[in-house]
This record gives C-alpha cells, structure tokens and sequence, in this order.
C-alpha cells in the first residue's frame, strides 16, 4: 500500500516539475516577443525618419531596414523578406566632369 501511495506522489511530482518547465518556457518566449516586438517599432520608426529627412531615398532606407533585420532576425527565420533590386547602398554621386 505504502508504496502505491509513494508512486502516485512521485507521479504528481513529475507531472508538477513538467508544468513549472512549460511555464518557464512561455516566460522566455514572451520577453523574446516582446524584445523582437520594441526592436520592430525601433526599426520602422528610424525607417520612417529615414523617408522623411531624405527624401524617400532608396538605398538609406533598405540599408536601415537590413541592419535592423541583420540584428535582431539573426537567430530566427526571417518573415518579411525584402528584395533591394541590386541597388548599392549609400552610393556617392561621381562628378564626370573634370577640371
């Protein structure tokens, strides 16, 4: 009898010990989607500065929007794949004429 009842225990433990550690599961995974969540906002608002002072300029826009998906998606599978059509990122403007 005694051991039955030490086995039922033993039992509730594990089941007990398995739900703490599904609990602390979800804790990680809601501060990891809460920092992926800041870093977002962060990331379109500096984009958005970025189209106002310049102007809508492609190549600073892709670059802020890559640095930041580069950063914070380095470890996770990106949703949001943007494609830059080859555009060289922060390109100086050649002057062809010479003096």
């Amino acid at each position: 009898m005694d051991n039955k009842k030490y086995e039922k225990t033993k039992k509730k433990r594990k089941k007990s010990e398995k739900e703490k550690d599904k609990e602390k599961e979800k804790e990680a995974s809601y501060i990891s989607d809460t920092i992926t969540f800041c870093a977002t906002f962060i990331r379109d608002s500096v984009v958005n500065a970025g189209e106002v002072l310049q102007n809508n300029y492609y190549p600073i826009k892709e670059s802020l929007l890559n640095a930041y998906d580069t950063y914070f998606c380095e470890c996770t599978q990106q949703n949001n794949v943007r494609v830059n059509g080859n555009v060289p990122f922060f390109t100086i403007k050649s002057d062809n004429s010479r003096n």
